[in-house]
């Protein structure tokens, strides 16, 4: 698949932004789709230029410098996708922070001696009391036995890994609605970019693999426009 026009990736970044909600500005998603929307400008600026060979320049020295440009902004892509990546990671920590604060994780780890109590008088009610008076705490946003519960590990309060994940999915988006619609849009973002540079990566290996056609006019503006974009 060829890599995305400048239209279709800027209409599906906004719908990102719309999906996001609140967090539409969000520094991180705003990121991904700067790098999403100036690599597909780039690409089409390079396209541009492999068709438009000057026609004082030879087909072997036009397939050169193809080459050569095609080095040079896979090496600018790379650049960019690292720091947009780095930027997601640490974006993510941040949002789950926010969450872990947010289910009562943290004050649970401020007090370990109350959030053992907790677990422990858990741990000591049947199978289905257990379940119903989790399932209370995360209706009622009750954090100090949400924080006890998912600030260790599942077997701890009688719980198995099943319910300890289905629950903490359920907390979450019950108590942290945004950030986790935030964290499902960065994660869309990021599959994007990723789809984007796995295009990008193809098609630059195409295009410096096979010869180039000697077409006529406009390659001054075409080379133009590349250097513009690769700024």
């Amino acid at each position: 698949m060829k890599p995305m026009k400048s239209l279709a990736a800027n209409a599906i970044f906004e719908g990102l932004r719309e999906s996001a909600g609140a967090y539409g500005d969000d520094q991180a998603l705003l990121h991904l789709g700067a790098v999403l929307l100036r690599t597909s400008e780039a690409w089409s600026a390079f396209e541009d230029f492999i068709a438009r060979p000057h026609p004082a320049t030879d087909k072997g020295k036009h397939k050169l410098e193809v080459e050569k440009k095609a080095k040079a902004l896979w090496e600018k892509f790379i650049k960019e996708y690292d720091t947009a990546k780095e930027h997601l990671a640490q974006r993510h920590g941040e949002i789950d922070k926010v969450i872990d604060a947010r289910l009562g994780i943290v004050t649970a780890k401020e007090r370990p001696l109350e959030a053992m109590e907790i677990r422990t008088g858990l741990k000591s009610l049947s199978k289905d009391e257990r379940v119903a008076r989790l399932q209370q705490a995360i209706t009622n946003n009750d954090d100090s036995i949400m924080g006890a519960v998912f600030s260790n590990h599942a077997f701890i309060s009688g719980f198995t890994e099943g319910q300890y994940r289905q629950f903490r999915q359920s907390a979450a988006l019950k108590n942290a609605p945004e950030e986790m619609k935030l964290k499902a849009v960065l994660k869309h973002a990021d599959e994007l970019l990723q789809s984007q540079f796995g295009r990008i990566q193809e098609a630059i290996q195409g295009v410096t693999n096979k010869s180039i056609n000697r077409l006529a006019d406009a390659a001054d503006k075409a080379s133009e426009r590349l250097s513009k974009a690769m700024q």
